[in-house]
């Protein structure tokens, strides 16, 4: 039977898995309010779908890995890590949950409303909400390869971490400043994080068991 941390991993990379492939709409850290408009065109429910599995459903299972993680950096003496951990991924998390509400709100009223100059500021608003996110689970990253560097153990997760925490900066800079250069490191961020929430989730959720 799964526990929770590896239900919460398994279900973290289903839900982003849907919501890229719910959609057709494609587009980018500069996309105007016209091309924002043009991509979501007659497609309002898939693009609720795509925000609710990408930025309302997996912050909830990414808090539980986490939760798991902090509990475990706790009890093996890294509290301050945990700490750190945990905050940089709730406050993520809330980031991500704004980025769900301001997504709706574009794809089901700014879009059919063919309002531009709505479409836009919405846009851009998630895009630069979306580099602060990554930024933190940046911050996350880190503090899960303080913690494993200390324990000796799980090479792989270490590995993992570090990769992500380069590469998560990276595009996060790229979406918060809108630069396309530094935005597509989220072509190796993106699968990276799925891999590194739901490895930890279950081997969070092995160790618990």
């Amino acid at each position: 039977m799964l526990t929770r941390p590896a239900l919460a991993g398994i279900s973290f990379s289903v839900a982003w898995i849907i919501g890229l492939v719910v959609v057709s709409a494609t587009t980018d850290v500069t996309s105007s309010g016209v091309q924002v408009i043009a991509a979501y065109r007659g497609q309002a429910f898939a693009g609720v779908l795509q925000y609710l599995f990408t930025e309302g459903l997996p912050p909830v299972a990414l808090l539980i890995v986490v939760g798991a993680l902090a509990h475990r950096m706790r009890t093996y003496g890294h509290p301050r890590t945990a700490a750190v951990a945990w905050g940089a991924a709730l406050v993520g998390c809330i980031v991500s949950f704004v980025q769900f509400v301001l997504g709706v709100l574009l794809v089901a009223v700014a879009v059919p409303a063919q309002n531009v100059a709505s479409s836009g500021a919405l846009s851009d608003a998630v895009t630069r909400l979306d580099g602060v996110k990554m930024l933190l689970f940046g911050v996350m990253s880190v503090g899960a390869f303080i913690y494993l560097r200390s324990q000796r153990r799980q090479l792989w997760l270490l590995v993992v971490s570090v990769l992500l925490a380069v590469t998560i900066v990276v595009s996060g800079l790229g979406y918060l400043l809108t630069v396309p250069a530094l935005a597509d490191a989220a072509y190796a961020s993106l699968p990276l994080l799925l891999v590194w929430v739901t490895g930890f989730g279950i081997v969070l959720g092995r160790r618990a068991h």
